[in-house]
């Protein structure tokens, strides 16, 4: 009961969302709550994920990479909580590089590497699972995206090379990261009538999400078009959504939660 309460709070919170950014308020009061959803999505995937993390016994050998997915996902939701310091506190421009980017460059390692880990987890379990190949033709396909629409731009832009190193290690570590996330969604789908690759799928949906949106923002930023409350920054109120249902979802297999199965 409680997860659906949760569940439908994180749907009210994307229409809320979505509906701020449609509805045309003042350039102010959408800077303040564009940076308030992005913030709270990002804390909530944190927050979510890591009460999957808890869920799992202390002997799961899969319980200590849900808890450093959790940890990703903190950096990240600090990168924004820091972004919307300095945009609305401190009423200054945000710095680039600057502290947000740290955290949220240092959040792709700890999401990289517990995805990568959980990916041999699960092949290696003894499931009956297997690899499936469509997971690298959508790897493919959002590599070419990214590199056409991101990565060839940024490497043609005049910025400095620190500004093009940090730009280009978002497209880079997002395709890598989505990489995880396919590959365990489409692979956990084959077994338990596709409830154990549930999780996955939102979280790579949400990997998605974020992937699009750092593609558009990084285009947005070179033409010198973006601004805090563009529909862009919907992107990452979803990821930050999509990754915390995939954390509910995880949660109630664990516990068993109704006629599913317990995640391994």
């Amino acid at each position: 009961m409680r997860n659906r309460v949760f569940g439908l709070g994180l749907l009210l919170f994307v229409l809320a969302s979505v509906a701020a950014y449609l509805i045309g308020l003042e350039e102010s009061v959408l800077t303040v709550v564009g940076n308030a959803a992005q913030t709270l999505s990002g804390l909530l995937a944190a927050f979510f994920v890591f009460r999957a993390a808890m869920a799992f016994s202390k002997e799961d050998t899969v319980r200590p990479y849900w808890i450093w997915l959790a940890v990703g996902y903190l950096l990240n939701g600090l990168g924004f909580l820091t972004y919307a310091w300095y945009e609305i506190v401190l009423g200054l421009e945000v710095p680039f590089p600057g502290i947000a980017d740290l955290f949220w460059i240092a959040s792709y390692p700890a999401l990289i590497i517990s995805s990568f880990a959980l990916l041999k987890q699960y092949v290696n379990s003894g499931l009956a699972v297997q690899i499936n190949k469509w997971s690298w033709g959508a790897v493919l396909v959002v590599f070419l995206l990214a590199a056409y629409f991101t990565m060839l731009p940024i490497a043609a832009g005049e910025e400095g090379w620190l500004e093009k190193a940090v730009m280009l290690a978002y497209p880079i570590l997002d395709v890598v990261l989505f990489a995880a996330s396919i590959i365990i969604a489409l692979m956990m789908r084959q077994f338990g009538a596709g409830r154990l690759g549930a999780p996955w799928t939102f979280i790579a949906l949400g990997m998605i999400a974020v992937t699009a949106a750092d593609m558009v923002y990084n285009y947005l930023t070179i033409e010198e078009l973006y601004q805090t409350g563009s529909l862009v920054d919907l992107g990452w109120v979803l990821q930050g959504a999509l990754v915390a249902w995939g954390g509910i979802l995880q949660y109630r297999l664990v516990k068993g939660e109704g006629k599913e199965i317990q995640a391994a």
